[in-house]
């Protein structure tokens, strides 16, 4: 499969935030769209909804109503795990690339990066149907590698760089969402890019899917070797339970 050039030193990652446009060619989008609609088709995919807060905390009753800690947000999507990926698929091919995993190194200057050891959450295909979003939250994993597979209406990546000290500075949600929606930065993503976000560090949505369904496929690495997802992410997110997780 054809990628880039490896040419990391000219796409250090700038605000925690790095995307490389035409990345994959559309050619393999179309291949990879048309194995993510397949499997679907074949209901292997796991729709959830997950209701958190900013800082992806599920309890927020000990924080003023007012306070931006205690904004309720709900976020619903459909994923299809790695587990149900055909050993000969491209999404695999491109994960296991050691090019791809250097760039993903090199980008956020680690000084070490393996694939991760789960064979469900490893790398995954992430649909947004009309209604779908993710809501405003931090991540608490400190970076992220996003594949765009297909565009909707609406579904677009918002973010606030270097904005999650924020949540300790203002008062009420309402004077941060004032923040959030003029600071905002919101990157033109097409079918083929890939970006790379440190979301630990920064406040980050995908807005409202209105029309059409919204496909990207994330790809999971870790620096320790042997990480897997927990029972609760394994659960949530993906419908898959101890028994099954293995």
């Amino acid at each position: 499969m054809q990628t880039t050039p490896l040419l990391a030193p000219a796409f250090q990652a700038t605000s925690g935030y790095c995307q490389l446009d035409g990345f994959v060619s559309q050619s393999a989008v179309q291949r990879m769209c048309e194995e993510a609609n397949l499997l679907r088709q074949q209901s292997v995919g796991f729709s959830s909804t997950n209701v958190h807060n900013l800082l992806l905390e599920a309890e927020t009753n000990s924080n003023p109503p007012a306070s931006p800690r205690a904004k309720v947000f709900h976020s619903s999507k459909t994923l299809v795990a790695m587990s149900h990926l055909p050993e000969s698929s491209l999404l695999r091919e491109l994960y296991a690339d050691s090019a791809v995993r250097e760039l993903v190194r090199q980008c956020f200057g680690l000084p070490r990066l393996c694939c991760s050891a789960d064979p469900h959450g490893g790398v995954y295909y992430n649909f947004f149907d009309e209604g779908d979003t993710l809501g405003w939250h931090c991540d608490r994993s400190h970076f992220s590698v996003n594949l765009i597979l297909q565009t909707a209406e609406g579904g677009d990546f918002e973010y606030v760089p270097e904005s999650r000290g924020l949540v300790e500075e203002v008062e009420t949600w309402t004077d941060l969402e004032k923040d959030l929606q003029s600071n905002k930065i919101v990157p033109k993503l097409n079918a083929g890019s890939i970006y790379l976000f440190a979301g630990n560090a920064s406040f980050h949505r995908v807005s409202p899917v209105t029309s059409g369904t919204r496909i990207n496929a994330i790809l999971t690495y870790n620096v320790e070797e042997n990480q897997r997802l927990n029972a609760y992410t394994l659960k949530q997110f993906f419908g898959i339970g101890e028994d099954a997780a293995a």
